[in-house]
């Protein structure tokens, strides 16, 4: 088993064990999260607790070396979006994220499965 990411709380408190539950008052993040030294958004952070990836740098760290991306659909300022054909937990899918490369902010995170 590997250890775990090393968390940074940012404005709220987070411990080993227990930082997913404890890191969201009444369900929802108060601040931004960084992990790994990505930085999530305050919504993206709201999903740590329904997507176990996330806590994955090196996960993010390979999405990106695909260097498949185009700029943000939504039109976010130097944001790129990577759509890249990927696994979890036995399904074939589709990994979505949506960072800024510089300051390796991300705005969103998702797998999707085929099935």
């Amino acid at each position: 088993m590997t250890a775990p990411v090393p968390i940074t709380k940012v404005g709220w408190f987070a411990r080993a064990g227990s930082w997913l539950k404890g890191a969201f008052g009444f369900g929802k993040a108060t601040e931004a999260l960084t992990v790994g030294g990505f930085t999530y958004t305050k919504t993206a952070a709201g999903h740590l607790a329904s997507r176990s990836y996330m806590n994955s740098p090196n996960l993010i760290n390979e999405i990106m070396a695909t260097g498949k991306f185009v700029p943000d659909p939504q039109g976010l300022a130097g944001a790129v979006r990577y759509d890249v054909a990927g696994g979890f937990r036995g399904s074939a899918g589709n990994w979505e994220l949506v960072v800024n490369p510089e300051t390796k902010q991300i705005f969103h995170f998702l797998f999707t499965s085929s099935k």
